[in-house]
């Protein structure tokens, strides 16, 4: 379709497809799951360290951990696949983070009701940026540095900050060399819209 079509919705509506919505469909066992976590936890801000084939690799992880820690006086919480939750559990028992916490081990279902009630999300470029856009979240966005692919995935919501990598490539899960400080400086410029 991008041979003929800007976007995938310019292409559904030419095909006559315009009665869609973009809402989710979360199954009730999975809003009664999570609705006792939510009322005692605020979700304020979301820190989504991979997806698919796109990773924060571990030393960037904890290098950006700490500056969002010592600098931002929301809880942070970060959402973990399955593979890497290990990885992300040792990271936060081997660093004294004050305002760090995983949340509970989450299906996709379970990812789309904490981002749904959540301010800020942080993500590579994942499925939960786009689920985040139909919920017109806030969103800081870490993209490789793949023009045509930034352009045409970017959020489609009202506020959001992008963060690309410095290095240009035709990898579009390559998120390469991150600089932590413009993270911070981004999501400061989110917190205060």
């Amino acid at each position: 379709y991008d041979k003929l079509f800007n976007t995938q919705e310019e292409m559904v509506n030419y095909l006559g497809l315009n009665l869609y919505n973009k809402k989710i469909y979360l199954p009730e066992y999975c809003i009664e799951k999570n609705k006792e976590y939510l009322q005692k936890n605020e979700i304020k801000i979301i820190f989504n360290t991979e997806g698919n084939s796109k990773a924060i690799e571990r030393k960037k992880i904890i290098e950006i951990l700490k500056l969002l820690d010592e600098n931002i006086k929301e809880k942070i919480k970060i959402i973990s696949t399955p593979q890497r939750r290990m990885e992300i559990e040792k990271i936060l028992c081997e660093n004294n983070f004050i305002n760090v916490e995983l949340l509970p081990e989450t299906s996709f279902y379970d990812a789309v009701y904490f981002i749904k009630n959540c301010e800020i999300l942080i993500s590579p470029n994942t499925s939960l940026i786009h689920v985040a856009s139909v919920y017109n979240k806030k969103i800081l966005g870490i993209y490789s540095n793949v023009k045509w692919h930034i352009e045409l995935w970017k959020p489609k919501v009202d506020n959001y900050e992008l963060i690309i990598s410095d290095i240009e490539t035709e990898d579009t899960d390559d998120l390469g060399e991150i600089d932590s400080k413009k993270i911070l400086i981004a999501l400061e410029h989110l917190i205060e819209k």
